[in-house]
């Protein structure tokens, strides 16, 4: 079973603000900055780095985990390919033939300020190549323990697979538009201090009350 992803960006922002699926090109990166996100990875290191950049100027970095393959050297996820615009990482979860399974990750400490109990939204685009299994936006901080604090996104495995945006402790599970494959698309969710928004390619698809959010 395997799974890929290419991701081209992901913010956080700590009010309602996200960019429409037309700023995808040469402005993306001022628009998102003029939200003033709480955290931006644009995900334009070079192959072989340690550190994926926040671009907000805030200072959650997070730190490249690499699959080390059997050779010993570094497998996913691959740096440096094309993206949207420039950029994008390539990650790949699969099981090799002794049934270990191979993940790759971008470890974000936790912080409140990532995790505010009011509004906020965040916004990544991906582009999947697979649907053999689910797959979750692999960038972020796991607790370890369910149900988990905050929020994820996530491919449905199987043809055809549905985008997700998923807050365990509000009891908000969204399933909306299907996946298409090899394509880049918008994915947003917001909370407005209400409700659970999800926006795919700046489109609303479905809105699900969100009390107990943390």
């Amino acid at each position: 079973m395997s799974v890929t992803w290419r991701l081209a960006g992901l913010s956080f922002a700590a009010t309602i603000a996200f960019s429409s699926a037309a700023v995808a090109k040469a402005d993306y990166h001022a628009t998102i900055l003029s939200n003033n996100p709480a955290a931006f990875y644009e995900m334009q290191e070079a192959p072989g780095a340690s550190t994926a950049v926040d671009s907000s100027g805030n200072g959650f970095d997070g730190t490249i985990d690499y699959d080390v393959n059997l050779n010993g050297t570094n497998d996913y996820p691959v740096l440096g390919l094309p993206g949207v615009d420039t950029n994008a990482y390539l990650f790949h979860s699969y099981t090799d033939t002794n049934y270990e399974t191979h993940v790759s990750t971008i470890d974000v400490p936790y912080s409140a300020t990532l995790n505010p109990q009011g509004p906020f939204s965040v916004e990544f685009w991906v582009r999947p190549t697979s649907d053999a299994n689910n797959y979750l936006v692999p960038v972020g901080s796991l607790s370890g323990s369910y149900p988990q604090p905050g929020w994820d996104f996530y491919q449905t495995p199987g043809a055809p697979g549905y985008w997700v945006f998923n807050v365990p402790t509000a009891g908000a599970f969204i399933e909306t538009s299907q996946v298409v494959k090899n394509q880049w698309t918008q994915l947003v969710g917001v909370y407005d201090g209400t409700s659970l928004i999800f926006y795919v390619n700046g489109a609303a698809t479905a809105s699900v009350t969100g009390a107990g959010y943390k």
